[in-house]
């Protein structure tokens, strides 16, 4: 729209060009601090850091349940299913019972996380 002479697009570029449509255009809205919007955006942020912190405690417990599982689990087990299996797991090295562990801690987070829904 508006030519720098450089020939590439950046960040910078780009909002050198709103700017200069901005100031020359007439009839844009102006930009207010909207209480709504800025809940939503809280409330957006935050659901979205539980999906990824559930994906990331599922697939830490999926790779948990294939190291102690031999023939491993599907991909994404409930927390119930977890639990069943995890109970038929009676690992004997330190390793082992750490992974064991650490597992039922998963499982208990997210069975906590789905009790608070």
């Amino acid at each position: 729209m508006f030519a720098t002479g450089q020939g590439r697009k950046t960040d910078a570029t780009d909002a050198h060009s709103i700017a200069l449509v901005g100031t020359r255009m007439a009839g844009l809205r102006p930009v207010v601090n909207d209480e709504q919007l800025a809940l939503l955006r809280i409330l957006v942020d935050r659901r979205r850091s539980l999906g990824e912190d559930h994906t990331r405690m599922v697939s830490q417990l999926h790779q948990l349940l294939l190291e102690l599982i031999p023939g491993g689990t599907k991909k994404s087990p409930s927390a119930a299913q977890a639990k069943a299996l995890l109970a038929t797991v009676k690992p004997r090295g330190m390793v082992g019972k750490a992974r064991r562990r650490v597992a039922a801690e998963l499982i208990s987070d997210l069975e906590r996380v789905y009790r608070l829904q």
